[in-house]
C-alpha cells in the first residue's frame, strides 16, 4: 500500500474586522499555491469583535 508524500504544508493567517479583501488580495498575489482549505472564525466580546481566516496551502517543492 502506497501512502504518498505529505509535501510541504504552510499557513497564512489574515485577521481584522473585515477580512474578505485581505484574503482575496493574498490569493491574487499567490496564484501558484495549491489551497487546501480556508478556515474562518469570528469572535465577539462586549468590547470588541474580530474575524480571522487561516489559509492552509501546499507549497511547491
Amino acid at each position: 500500500m502506497e501512502y504518498g508524500v505529505a509535501g510541504t504544508i504552510a499557513v497564512k493567517r489574515v485577521g481584522g474586522n473585515v477580512i474578505d479583501k485581505d484574503v482575496n488580495d493574498w490569493l491574487e498575489k499567490n496564484p501558484w499555491v495549491d489551497v487546501i482549505d480556508i478556515k474562518f472564525s469570528a469572535s465577539v466580546t462586549h468590547e470588541d469583535r474580530g474575524n480571522d481566516a487561516l489559509i492552509i496551502y501546499r507549497k511547491e517543492s
